[in-house]
C-alpha cells in the first residue's frame, strides 16, 4: 500500500467522523446549545483534518510520487 492510498483511507475517515459528530450535535435538543456547539466544532476540526490529508495525498500525486510503499 502507498502513502496515497493511506491518505485517502484517513481523510475518508476523517469525513466519516464528522458525518458522526453531526449526528450527535442534531440528536440532541434544541435547548442544548453548548453541547450542540461542542460536537459541531468536533466535526469543523475533523474536516479541516480531512482537507489537509487531501492536500497531502494530492502533492504526492502531483508529483507522480505515490509516496513510500508500506507492507499491509
Amino acid at each position: 500500500m502507498f502513502m496515497t492510498d493511506i491518505l485517502g483511507r484517513c481523510s475518508t475517515l476523517e469525513q466519516r467522523v464528522a458525518d458522526l459528530y453531526t449526528q450527535f450535535s442534531g440528536s440532541l435538543p434544541q435547548d442544548e446549545t453548548l453541547q450542540k456547539n461542542f460536537w459541531l466544532s468536533l466535526a469543523s476540526e475533523e474536516r479541516q483534518h480531512g482537507r489537509v490529508l487531501v492536500a497531502g495525498k494530492l502533492t504526492l500525486e502531483a508529483d507522480m510520487d505515490p509516496g513510500s510503499f508500506l507492507p499491509e
